[in-house]
């Protein structure tokens, strides 16, 4: 599922939830798992966390994906003090991508 910023904006939390669970296990199934995790779908959970939308939950795991890529290639936690806070999910998503280059050359 890739959803524009706009209709993830315009999603609950659930409503993602919901279709990202449906998709991974039909994934589990063609790939033969017996283990996979799923997104919580229970409304308060998501309220507890303080996502309102489907954008603020994807938003969150791209930050823990950002900091645990940062983790592995510094061997410390990022301080998302400023710039963090500031950038949106694209953003973000494309300093992932940047690691991610910057950890497959290190490799070859």
């Amino acid at each position: 599922m890739i959803f524009t910023t706009e209709q993830l904006k315009s999603m609950t939390p659930v409503v993602y939830a919901v279709g990202r669970n449906a998709e991974r296990a039909e994934q589990a199934a063609e790939r033969g798992w017996s283990f996979w995790t799923t997104v919580p779908t229970s409304q308060e959970w998501h309220a507890k966390q303080g996502y309102k939308t489907a954008y603020d939950y994807v938003r969150a795991v791209a930050v823990g994906e950002l900091s645990d890529l940062y983790k592995e290639m510094n061997l410390h936690r990022p301080s998302f003090t400023a710039p963090l806070g500031d950038m949106d999910l694209t953003a973000i998503n494309a300093e992932i991508s940047r690691l991610v280059d910057l950890m497959n050359m290190n490799t070859d």
